[in-house]
């Protein structure tokens, strides 16, 4: 019998896709603040009383919490309504599973979580934080930090495609910053994985090996790519010009986990001394080739909705 799989925001760009790719293998429930599309459960994370109510009916093996404010613009003009959804909307979840004896809980976390220089970031660091201290028998409780995914909406691919469809000028800011990158298809693979392993990840944070590249160098394949000539602006206060998967006071707490091929990065409470600095694009070796970066903007181009 497939284990029950509750899906937080189930109908969004990453959600509707984890559902389709996760459903061989669980029975999936997807859940959306305001849909009423067939087999979803609408739920609003910070209404406690629809939590349980939810709960109680799905009676869930494994929570997967992809539900957020997850513009860092959006969420940096509303921090209150930032932190009411990223922060009390998550414990409101994270308390739900542990009433309902949930075997896993995973809250889908960012980078941005690592010396977070904008309001995302600090809503992620916190149940991070969190759920590293929690600690329960027989379940596991812990937290996917990922990169930037590759044509999400309001992502700078999505602006760039936004504009060109409108005749306007593409403007992009930030070119000398440095992101990590992946797919909503590696996300899927490394969720599996995870879940498969999830009893030696209790109170951790697990962060895929990623490559990495500068928005400036993204920009300038896309220009070649499609015979335009972009406008560079500044870069925006609450952006950091480096991405870190690890940082330097996690360095210690943090070894590199080999599933099959794929290399993870887990961050517990216990030192391992494995490394001494923090791990970031600064020191990545993995970087995307321009034919790579061709390759994920027309990825990108072709999922936009």
């Amino acid at each position: 019998m497939k284990q029950r799989l509750l899906i937080t925001g189930g109908t969004g760009f990453l959600g509707s896709f984890l559902v389709e790719a996760l459903k061989n293998e669980y029975a999936v429930v997807a859940t959306s603040r305001q849909s009423s599309c067939a087999n979803t459960v609408q739920l609003d994370i910070n209404n406690v009383d629809q939590v349980n109510a939810v709960f109680a009916e799905v009676k869930p093996d494994v929570v997967l919490h992809l539900a957020a404010m997850s513009s860092l613009a959006v969420a940096q003009k509303n921090p209150l309504q930032c932190i009411a959804i990223n922060i009390e909307g998550s414990t409101n979840l994270i308390s739900a599973s542990l009433a309902n004896n949930v075997n896993a809980f995973i809250q889908f976390s960012s980078n941005k979580a690592v010396y977070p220089k904008n309001i995302y970031g600090h809503s992620k660091a916190v149940i991070e934080s969190a759920l590293k201290g929690l600690s329960t028998k027989g379940s596991s409780y812990f937290s996917y930090r990922c990169g930037n995914i590759i044509g999400s909406p309001d992502s700078f691919l999505d602006q760039w495609f936004t504009m060109q469809q409108n005749g306007e000028t593409i403007r992009s800011s930030g070119g000398n910053a440095e992101r990590f990158f992946i797919t909503r298809e590696e996300i899927a693979k490394d969720l599996l994985l995870l879940l498969r392993e999830h009893t030696s990840l209790a109170s951790t944070i697990v962060t895929p090996k990623m490559k990495s590249a500068r928005i400036g160098d993204f920009l300038r394949v896309f220009e070649k790519q499609y015979g335009i000539i972009a406008e560079r602006t500044e870069s925006r206060s609450f952006d950091n010009l480096h991405d870190y998967l690890v940082s330097g006071e996690e360095a210690t707490y943090t070894q590199t986990v080999l599933w099959g091929k794929d290399p993870f990065y887990v961050t517990g409470n216990t030192q391992v001394n494995t490394f001494n600095e923090a791990q970031s694009t600064q020191n990545n070796t993995h970087k995307l080739s321009d034919e790579e970066m061709a390759s994920w903007i027309e990825y990108a181009r072709l999922i936009r909705k």
